[in-house]
């Protein structure tokens, strides 16, 4: 079957091949075609919560797009693209193939894709950035669905969904990776960005 994953990336990004970005070679090596979803350098938390459910909707469609298409579709997002991916899931009825979930910003017992066949959490515990998250969310109580910040991407994903796998990437792996973004920097990202790619390919839960 043909394949297609969509990349989306974090807040405060200017430029994705940074982060997500990384990962088109190394899934183009497994057959894939890649899609960036770009939103842009949004710098205020205040827009944020106003786009996330815009640029969940866009997700979703895209989704929707390649799946009519015939295409099995994955997902895969760092930080607040995590959050955009569950507010598409919950809000937009969007269902993939796997969700990856890449230091997701989003409270820890929040599933990034209930309907996905499977997701996988990559979180480490130097990612302080979601756990700094977590406390704006609080500052403003009325953003918190648009913006369901959280230490997920520090902690992993602690709720009861079957669905859901963690990898600790401190822990888990001989490579470790430690921080915010350490995936897609070196020396971590020359055994981390393919081995994502693989998971995401070959990995399932039954």
């Amino acid at each position: 079957m043909k394949r297609i994953v969509i990349l989306v990336h974090g807040y405060n990004v200017s430029n994705l091949e940074l982060t997500v970005g990384k990962l088109r070679k190394p899934f183009e090596e497994l057959g894939y075609m890649v899609e960036n979803l770009r939103y842009g350098y949004l710098p205020h938390t205040w827009q944020v919560t106003k786009k996330n459910p815009s640029i969940a909707r866009k997700l979703a469609s895209r989704v929707t797009h390649w799946q009519r298409r015939g295409y099995l579709v994955d997902v895969v997002g760092h930080s607040n693209g995590c959050a955009i991916g569950r507010i598409a899931t919950t809000d937009n009825m969007m269902n993939v193939n796997t969700f990856v979930a890449i230091n997701p910003a989003l409270k820890k017992d929040l599933n990034p894709s209930s309907t996905a066949e499977l997701v996988q959490v990559w979180h480490n515990e130097g990612d302080s950035a979601v756990v700094l998250g977590k406390w704006l969310r609080w500052l403003t109580g009325w953003a918190r669905k648009a913006r369901p910040w959280g230490e997920q991407g520090n902690e992993g994903y602690t709720g009861k969904d079957k669905n859901v796998v963690n990898f600790d990437c401190g822990k888990d792996f001989t490579v470790k990776a430690d921080g915010h973004s350490a995936v897609f920097h070196k020396p971590a990202s020359e055994f981390y960005l393919m081995a994502i790619a693989l998971y995401c390919s070959e990995m399932r839960t039954k």
